[in-house]
């Protein structure tokens, strides 16, 4: 069971990705690819510690301490990294819900996809309904500079023959 579990996690990062992206997108917070590595690594600890204790512990024992460091390394690390601007509770709520309910589904025979159906849509109803004032193209525009950029002169090279 913990290989299907760790097999399906980036699926379950995506979403987390999607959830944190459009977030700071709308909040206009600056987040370094950086940000993002750490975070998938807070994320996949959850996996790594499950897949070694589960042969130690309790299998249930193990995914309650897994998602308890997992999660707070990541809620952790975003709120050093990125303040109060993106609420800790987010993040929280967010890996919560697509790292541990997602994960915890594959306990429950027959229900995982279900599961992660039924995530899926409500969390694209969520982004929706929060997103759907947004002027995307203000979002995205890019910044225009002060003052502008002075190509570099260009240099003639002649090779005598």
């Amino acid at each position: 069971m913990t290989s299907r579990i760790t097999y399906f996690a980036p699926v379950c990062l995506i979403f987390f990705f999607v959830l944190i992206g459009t977030t700071t997108l709308m909040r206009k917070i600056e987040v370094h690819p950086m940000h993002y590595l750490f975070v998938a690594a807070g994320f996949f600890a959850f996996h790594l510690l499950l897949v070694y204790m589960v042969g130690l512990l309790n299998v249930h024992v193990s995914f309650v301490i897994s998602a308890i460091v997992s999660v707070g390394l990541v809620t952790t690390y975003l709120s050093a990294a990125l303040g109060p601007r993106l609420p800790s509770r987010l993040a929280a709520v967010g890996q919560g819900l697509f790292l541990v309910m997602f994960s915890y589904s594959f306990f429950i025979k027959g229900s995982t996809g279900l599961t992660v159906a039924i995530g899926s849509v409500v969390t694209l109803g969520v982004l929706m309904r929060v997103t759907a004032g947004v002027n995307w193209g203000d979002v995205f525009a890019r910044t225009r500079r002060s003052t502008p950029i002075t190509p570099p002169p260009i240099v003639e090279a002649r090779i005598d023959v």
